[in-house]
């Protein structure tokens, strides 16, 4: 299916990425990122407050904005996929920010189908 629709012109990443991009971070990298650590940034389309915490098992706790839900996280080829109970399972890609900075919480970005977050790890 998906031959079919890049065939078609669809684009693989919303927001303009480039899924071969020299930014974006493959399954082994974004696990040595993401598990074990917490992260802070920002929702980008809103500008809420972003926090997640990722034990090395994948279990995980999110707040964004006022929501907030505990769930797990695992790697799938180049992808952190995840699941909240109240709002079921996503997957998403991790990029490089090269124009990020930890004071700013913005060194990488976190691209889902319907939204993006910029964050850096804090702990």
């Amino acid at each position: 299916m998906l031959v079919g629709l890049r065939k078609a012109g669809v684009p693989e990443l919303p927001f303009g990425f480039d899924r071969k991009s020299k930014d974006r971070l493959d399954g082994a990298a974004i696990k040595a990122l993401l598990f074990g650590h917490e992260i802070q940034g920002h929702e980008t389309t809103t500008g809420n407050p972003y926090r997640r915490v990722i034990s090395e098992d994948g279990t995980s706790s999110v707040t964004v904005g006022e929501w907030s839900d505990t769930g797990s996280g695992q790697i799938e080829g180049n992808m952190f996929c995840f699941y909240w109970p109240s709002r079921g399972r996503n997957c998403a890609t991790v990029f490089r920010n090269p124009e990020g900075s930890f004071a700013q919480r913005n060194e990488y970005r976190l691209i889902l189908q319907w939204n993006s977050f910029e964050f850096s790890v804090v702990k």
